[in-house]
């Protein structure tokens, strides 16, 4: 599947707005904080980021949360630099 290739504002924004529109996140209105991606070498999948360290209030939703990283990072890509 080919990757869109969004600026890390973008991809920071498109899990940001995926996390908070998480049924128990919004109705606990709980704030996340999801830092900008970091670019790592391609993995096996050929994905070229990650986000470490979401903070906030992430007890409780953590598998949730991991859900909407791992299926951003099958959708989109950094540009090459």
């Amino acid at each position: 599947m080919s990757r869109k290739i969004f600026s890390a504002e973008e991809i920071q924004h498109e899990v940001k707005s995926r996390i908070d529109a998480i049924r128990e996140i919004k109705d606990d209105k709980s704030e996340i904080v999801v830092p900008l991606p970091h670019r790592i070498a391609p993995d096996p999948d050929g994905c070229n980021w990650d986000i470490s360290h979401i903070g906030g209030n992430t007890i409780g939703y953590e598998d949730s949360i991991d859900f909407v990283v791992e299926d951003a990072r099958e959708k989109f890509n950094l540009p090459d630099e």
